[in-house]
């Protein structure tokens, strides 16, 4: 790039170089969407930025070449990024984890450093559950991710369990690794929590988010009869 020209937003959630002519798409090989762009240099060389995969969000790097690397790793969804010098200040939750402020060096990156967890004192005590994820196979031809809150303790296989399916709005979105109160809640109330990504869901790529394209919702009351979901 020249002339001090910075990187736009692209309307697909790519990002675009944007030198003295035309547009130029930098991340074609991303199939995911792009968020919260930060510059990590003064000559805007390097981009992070957030980017949901398979219900995780964590910080990505791109450089102008369109040369990406995922910098952070973990199963959390991180909400919020701020860039100065080599350090990312970032908001992340879990399934288990409220939200935490906490910092990630970007050269070497490894675990997170947790600077504030304004709900410690609020949570010590409580009993929350796992999340696991499982696959469901729709109608023979796609995929379903979701994730199950189990509840807690150990049941007999006998026993008969309450599922309690939560499917989130949008329609494009996306339910992951990120602390969710009423899913828990319900969890503790003696349900398995299937919180469900259907078709048309963030994080799995543009074809599987554009299958419900004109054909919401009839597409999602389909896929959720009974007599077309398996294991």
């Amino acid at each position: 790039m020249t002339g001090g020209a910075k990187p736009i937003m692209s309307p697909n959630c790519g990002f675009r170089a944007r030198p003295q002519g035309p547009v130029r798409e930098i991340t074609t090989s991303w199939d995911r969407e792009c968020r919260a762009a930060r510059s990590g240099a003064a000559d805007s060389k390097r981009i992070y930025f957030l980017s949901d995969d398979h219900g995780d969000i964590n910080v990505y790097e791109t450089d102008l070449s369109g040369k990406m690397r995922q910098v952070s790793q973990g199963h959390r969804r991180v909400a919020s990024l701020s860039i100065a010098g080599n350090r990312a200040a970032l908001i992340y939750s879990t399934p288990t984890e409220t939200s935490k402020l906490a910092t990630l060096s970007l050269d070497s990156p490894k675990e997170l450093s947790n600077l504030v967890d304004p709900n410690r004192d609020l949570m010590s005590g409580c009993a929350l559950s796992q999340a696991e994820e499982n696959l469901l196979r729709i109608l023979r031809r796609h995929e379903n991710p979701g994730m199950a809150a189990q509840t807690a303790g150990i049941f007999a296989l006998t026993r008969s369990i309450h599922c309690l399916v939560s499917i989130h709005g949008g329609p494009h979105g996306s339910y992951g690794n990120s602390f969710n109160q009423e899913l828990q809640m319900f969890a503790d109330h003696g349900y398995v929590v299937l919180f469900v990504n259907p078709r048309g869901s963030t994080g799995y790529g543009e074809a599987f988010g554009n299958i419900i394209q004109h054909k919401w919702p009839a597409t999602i009351s389909k896929t959720f009869s009974p007599e077309r979901t398996t294991r």
